[in-house]
């Protein structure tokens, strides 16, 4: 998701297995703004994870990564 002003946010974050919620091996949780897809603990190797993140952070910063929350559809939430 990026904005005009490019203070969007896209990470992956590992959590532990104990805050997924049964038969999911990745969650993404979006707000306006941002979004987060976490990740079941043994699902993905921290250095993939820290990868996709640097990946992440060039697209939202250089404005590639856009989001239309004028849709219909509202953000999931996260389970806790």
């Amino acid at each position: 998701m990026a904005d005009t002003q490019g203070s969007a946010s896209a990470q992956f974050k590992i959590v532990p297995d104990a805050d997924m919620p049964t038969g999911r091996n990745v969650l993404p949780v979006e707000r306006r703004g941002e979004i987060t897809w976490f990740v079941r603990e043994g699902q993905m190797s921290s250095s993939l994870c820290a990868e996709i993140n640097r990946a992440l952070t060039q697209i939202t910063r250089t404005g590639r990564w856009t989001q239309d929350w004028d849709g219909p559809d509202k953000p999931p939430q996260h389970p806790h």
